[in-house]
């Protein structure tokens, strides 16, 4: 079976820049490890960190929703912020 990592680096890529206080182009890094997949529960958990420093309530509320249905538990303080 092969596996495709290519969405991991770009998620570790987008976690440095949230280290970095770079949260748009964190933003851009997990888009594309969300486009090029497999489809990973973090890397929705993570975008809506960005989307909520961002404050793009709306976003993170869907974001919210992949999330859990990928099985990712996501925080409830970041589920309050979203509303």
């Amino acid at each position: 079976i092969e596996v495709d990592h290519r969405g991991n680096l770009w998620y570790e890529k987008a976690l440095c820049q949230r280290g970095l206080g770079k949260e748009q182009m964190a933003l851009e890094y997990l888009n594309k490890a969300i486009e090029i997949g497999p489809p990973n529960g973090l890397y929705y958990n993570e975008r809506i960190k960005v989307y909520l420093t961002l404050g793009n309530k709306e976003n993170a509320k869907a974001d919210i929703i992949m999330a859990e249905k990928l099985g990712v538990k996501v925080d409830d303080k970041m589920k309050a912020a979203a509303n």
